[in-house]
């Protein structure tokens, strides 16, 4: 039997993929997942669609302030309350200093009414040793005061100036002279004592004389 010898065996293109495969080596056909018939509905509104709009921002209700505003609410009601509080206060010290000074001038008119006749006392007492001094430093003083006795007189005629003893002594008859012609030494007169004569009336010039002048002055002012 001769050998055939096959070099080489190709079939034909497109013989392969012709051939039917067995069912043991085809793979498994690909399950479709089902179709439902039904529409799909979304859940979730969209902000394009003009027919659906968007829900409403929520605002705060007026009892629902913030924090904030709450207490500079309350700082505000403590500041006026503070602030009427000082001017109540003010007022009330207005009227007890004015109520104190009140007191003060009726007090202090009570006082001068009860110690008015004491302080009069006290301020002859004084006057009358000044004038004292005055006088025994410098005589003459007394001259003038008769002078200024003589200008009140009305009338002045037959004027006559009387002196005590003590007087003639210490001033001379030259220091009479500018004030009258007549001079005249009185032995019963009081030390220091002069008195201005004249046909209506008479003016006794004296330091008690003018303390006591004085004094009639300030009662009559009282």
């Amino acid at each position: 039997m001769a050998a055939v010898r096959v070099l080489a065996w190709m079939h034909p293109a497109g013989t392969l993929s012709s051939l039917r495969r067995p069912s043991w080596l085809a793979p498994p056909a690909a399950v479709a997942a089902p179709i439902s018939s039904r529409p799909r509905l979304s859940v979730v509104p969209s902000m394009k669609s003009p027919s659906i709009a968007p829900p409403p921002a929520s605002r705060p209700r007026p009892s629902e302030r913030p924090a904030s505003d709450s207490m500079r609410i309350r700082e505000r009601a403590a500041h006026e309350e503070t602030v009427r509080a000082l001017h109540e206060e003010i007022e009330t010290l207005r009227r007890t200093t004015a109520q104190l000074a009140q007191t003060l001038a009726t007090t202090r008119r009570h006082v001068l009414e009860a110690s008015e006749g004491e302080l009069v006392k006290l301020a002859l007492v004084i006057a009358e040793r000044v004038v004292g001094l005055e006088l025994t430093a410098n005589p003459e003083q007394l001259v003038t005061w008769a002078k200024e006795a003589i200008a009140t007189l009305p009338a002045r005629e037959q004027l006559v100036v009387a002196i005590s003893s003590d007087l003639a002594d210490e001033l001379p008859k030259s220091a009479w002279a500018n004030i009258t012609k007549t001079l005249e030494v009185d032995h019963q007169l009081p030390p220091g004592t002069c008195e201005v004569r004249s046909s209506a009336t008479t003016v006794v010039v004296s330091a008690a004389a003018r303390m006591e002048a004085v004094s009639e002055t300030i009662g009559a002012i009282s």
